[in-house]
């Protein structure tokens, strides 16, 4: 989570990093097994097939969207993944979603590019201390203000709206992305593709709290708020076809996340960042949509229905730049994110992102261009290309290859 809040240094305790056995891991086992149990719950399987056939059935989904849909296999629904072999929806893989999800802060200025620059070891051992004593954690940053500023979402301060982003990129994103993998696990023909999607999604965001920890060593409650409450929360909702029909047909949310790549002469990651978008008809219009297109960044604005498949997109809003120090508090360090305004356009058929072109008023990334699988046709099968502009004029460039997880890019 961006708005990471960082405590004051804490001596160690004598003994506690003494017991490094499977004691210290026993805080992964309740959350990976409560997410197993969400969603193998008994019921769940009728749930399924009756909400799957209230979607398919209902005429009035498809005029309500005015998106052509593909039908189901004998696996299940398809709401988030169908196999398409063009735009966004091309790169989807689980090791896509997991370098997405791992390394989505180092698109801010103030961080390296380089994930080797991230101390590993030492910020794994600060979100295993943390989430070995959640109670301790909390009691240190104050009961009241974990529930506040985490999880009630009341606050308008954008300092302390912690909460957003637990909402928007954990319990909804986070939700929708297990939900995608495991799909994508069914359609691959995995045994217990529910299970491997779990361990995706658990594997995402552990390494996320470990590079958002970084250097620090001390009271973070970021990943008890994320991995203890809102990630399998999410879990629990996309487990349901009625509430996931709702945000795939109504909502027609889908991840639009940019093409990853990496330029190893400079050991950089290029392009990375998971986004998603979704998409609302205006009431007695058949063409316009509300549209809003979210990440480490918000804009809002309106979509167009070109055709039956097609749509064009247009939004501005604020994009993160870089991380600092809300309050200067002496001891504690409270990190948000700086905002800048953002617009982009998006081109999309059937909710896969084919082309965007955006611009934020940073220093890195001011332009990005994103050229997706599909929508240029190659002698040699499909590809993309991603380019992005910073405001010195340096940049990057990369070539998308769908069978490839990272793609080969370089910096200039």
């Amino acid at each position: 989570m961006l708005s990471s809040i960082y405590k004051g240094r804490r001596k160690p305790v004598h003994g506690m990093r003494t017991a490094r056995s499977g004691r210290n891991l026993l805080f992964l086992f309740p959350a990976a097994a409560a997410c197993i149990l969400l969603t193998t719950v008994p019921g769940s399987a009728r749930d399924r097939s009756n909400a799957a056939d209230r979607i398919r059935g209902s005429a009035r989904y498809g005029e309500y969207n005015g998106v052509m849909r593909l039908p189901a296999d004998s696996l299940g629904s398809r709401f988030f993944y169908s196999g398409k072999d063009y735009g966004s929806e091309s790169l989807v893989h689980p090791l896509t979603l997991i370098l997405h999800g791992t390394f989505g802060i180092l698109q801010l200025e103030n961080r390296s590019k380089n994930p080797f620059d991230v101390p590993w070891e030492s910020s794994w051992k600060n979100v295993r201390d943390n989430l070995s004593h959640p109670l301790r954690a909390v009691k240190a940053y104050g009961i009241r203000n974990f529930l506040l500023e985490q999880v009630v979402p009341f606050s308008v301060n954008s300092h302390q709206s912690y909460y957003w982003p637990n909402y928007t990129l954990h319990l909804i994103g986070g939700g929708m992305s297990y939900r995608m993998m495991r799909e994508w696990y069914e359609q691959h023909h995995y045994p217990g593709a529910a299970y491997w999607s779990v361990a995706t999604i658990t594997a995402y965001h552990l390494f996320n709290e470990i590079v958002e920890n970084n250097t620090f060593q001390g009271n973070n409650v970021d990943p008890i708020a994320d991995l203890y409450l809102f990630d399998p929360l999410g879990i629990l909702l996309f487990s349901r076809d009625g509430i996931t029909g709702f945000f795939s047909e109504v909502l027609n949310l889908s991840d639009w996340s940019y093409q990853i790549g990496y330029d190893p002469w400079n050991r950089v990651l290029l392009n990375n960042g998971q986004n998603f978008m979704m998409r609302w008809r205006i009431p007695k219009s058949r063409r316009w949509h509300l549209f809003y297109h979210f990440g480490n960044h918000g804009e809002m604005g309106f979509s167009l229905r070109r055709n039956e498949t097609d749509y064009w997109s247009l939004a501005a809003g604020f994009s993160s730049s870089r991380l600092f120090d809300a309050k200067n508090r002496q001891g504690i360090l409270e990190l948000t994110t700086q905002l800048v305004g953002s617009i982009g356009f998006f081109y999309d058929r059937n909710k896969s992102l084919l082309f965007s072109i955006q611009y934020a008023q940073k220093d890195q990334n001011t332009l990005r261009i994103n050229i997706y699988p599909g929508l240029v046709r190659l002698p040699f099968g499909n590809a993309g290309f991603f380019f992005t502009l910073d405001r010195d004029r340096r940049g990057s460039a990369g070539i998308t290859l769908p069978f490839l997880p990272v793609h080969p890019g370089f910096r200039f």
